[in-house]
């Protein structure tokens, strides 16, 4: 299985494997054997590699479109199916949804589509691209992180007003972004401060592509806090700490899925969003942060 860079969305890297048995040295049998003895032992080599099956590979292949903040978990989940279906190579395309939804409008092959917000998905649903009901892959929280230790003092909302505070989100088209925009809209609200939101977007030093930027930002200390997942934070290992709000201003994130019309192999895309929602899945997703999906759900209107 291979993956392309969760920022760039480019082709899988793949790697040759060399068969020992094809090595000239092992096909050449001694030459103290006769000549006849040397081409019935070559035969008998080439007999052994077709049976073994060495370099063979799976017969399907399955592009899945996955939304950045999922790469950790999904390569172990993608892994987890292919042991359990060793004919199907699943190759995970991991970028901010945004990228990935303009990458499937403009004819790249994919089977299955993981956005990490509902808008990017109804935009591909109301194009045609979505073939079967939308289905909630999981959830996840949007939280105020900073570099561990706090070197700034950020301890509430207000602190990103101050003139020295360095704050980094997600780009408005970024799910993520999205998320800030919602939390800072619900907070100046909460405060009786609406323009609470608009002060602290015009002190935003950075919008990044997708939020993995915004953590990466913040773990080398280039920003003071950001706006990233719950997930994100238990990746960085300890290099980032949440700082919390109010509960009225919490957001949370879901994480819609869909097969597509692009798919050239649908009955195994639907077998894979299948098994995304399966126990085996969800508790891979668990052990990264990511809340259960819903029992029911659908394409909110």
């Amino acid at each position: 299985m291979g993956t392309s860079p969760e920022a760039v969305g480019g082709p899988r890297t793949t790697t040759t494997t060399v068969c020992p048995i094809l090595s000239p040295s092992n096909l050449l049998p001694p030459k103290t054997y006769s000549g006849a003895g040397r081409l019935l032992l070559i035969v008998i080599a080439f007999v052994g590699f077709l049976l073994a099956g060495c370099g063979t590979k799976p017969s399907q292949e399955l592009n899945v479109f996955v939304a950045a903040s999922l790469r950790e978990a999904f390569n172990d989940l993608i892994l987890a199916y292919e042991e359990n279906h060793q004919d199907v190579d699943v190759i995970g395309n991991f970028a901010g949804s945004q990228l990935l939804r303009v990458q499937i409008e403009e004819g790249a092959t994919a089977d299955v589509y993981i956005s990490a917000n509902e808008q990017h998905m109804r935009q591909l649903n109301e194009n045609g691209f979505v073939t079967a009901s939308v289905t909630t892959a999981a959830t996840n929280e949007l939280v105020l992180a900073v570099p561990t230790g706090n070197p700034a003092n950020i301890n509430t909302v207000d602190d990103l007003l101050r003139a020295d505070s360095r704050v980094v989100m997600a780009g408005p088209a970024v799910p993520a972004g999205a998320y800030a925009r919602e939390m800072l809209k619900k907070y100046g609200e909460y405060a009786g401060r609406p323009a609470v939101a608009r002060n602290i977007l015009d002190r935003t030093i950075s919008f990044e592509t997708n939020v993995r930027m915004v953590a990466a930002k913040l773990e080398l200390g280039e920003a003071d806090a950001g706006f990233v997942y719950r997930t994100d934070v238990l990746a960085a290992d300890g290099r980032l700490e949440i700082i919390d709000v109010p509960v009225e201003v919490q957001v949370s994130a879901r994480y819609p899925m869909a097969t597509l019309s692009t798919s050239n192999a649908p009955r195994l895309a639907q077998q894979f969003v299948v098994f995304v929602r399966s126990g085996e899945a969800q508790k891979i997703l668990k052990t990264y942060g990511f809340g259960k999906s819903p029992q029911s759900d659908g394409m909110p209107s």
